[in-house]
């Protein structure tokens, strides 16, 4: 194990053939699995665990936690900041108008 966190696991793996690593984690949706930065199908093992077949040789594996749910909530939030900086604009503008139409 490389690098521990809650959301990216990290592992280097050494094996003489095809094997099946098992990272005793639940498995959840968003989760995605990394061999040397290329995806590959994540597995489940033992009804509720992580697991990935790695290739012959030497591999760094990731374990990646993206839900879904932070892409969209990054999306509404984009969305949010672009109509109140589009309505922000708007009224400074409508006042500034009415202040060069009361000179």
């Amino acid at each position: 194990i490389v690098n521990y966190e809650p959301e990216r696991v990290s592992l280097r793996t050494s094996s003489p053939g095809l094997s099946l690593l098992l990272l005793k984690d639940a498995i959840y949706p968003g989760w995605k699995v990394e061999i040397d930065g290329v995806e590959a199908p994540l597995l489940r093992a033992n009804v509720l665990h992580r697991a990935v077949l790695t290739p012959a040789g030497e591999h760094v594996v990731e374990f990646i936690y993206e839900p879904p749910e932070v892409a969209t909530g990054s999306v509404i939030s984009l969305v949010a900041m672009v109509v109140f900086v589009a309505l922000l604009t708007t009224f400074a503008m409508e006042r500034w108008k009415r202040r060069e139409m009361d000179r």
